[in-house]
């Protein structure tokens, strides 16, 4: 299976609030991004989509490696929409992170 390694721009505060999610949940940051890709980027149609884009200077780059599947969505939706791919793994990773916050809250109350 071949994969394709691209790299993104991540607003500092939410790699940062990224980092604490998976640190705690017990997965990489990077399988993260890719669950957020299948959950909230594999739809018919994004509802609550805002483009969103990381600044040049306060922001941290990754390389995230993806399977044809998952570049294949992130690219259909790009095309769909007009906007970038990175625009859409922030608002996916944005996403997955509020979920996860959420459920990590429930859990110490």
């Amino acid at each position: 299976m071949s994969s394709t390694t691209i790299t993104i721009r991540l607003p500092l505060e939410l790699s940062d609030k990224l980092d604490y999610v998976s640190e705690n949940i017990g997965m990489t940051k990077s399988n993260l991004i890719r669950v957020a890709i299948l959950k909230y980027l594999d739809v018919k149609q994004l509802d609550e989509f805002e483009e969103i884009k990381a600044s040049s200077e306060s922001n941290k780059r990754i390389n995230l490696s993806l399977t044809e599947l998952l570049y294949s969505i992130i690219k259909k939706q790009s095309d769909n929409l007009g906007v970038t791919v990175n625009s859409l793994i922030i608002y996916a990773s944005e996403k997955i992170q509020k979920h996860y916050s959420y459920m990590l809250e429930s859990l110490d109350q």
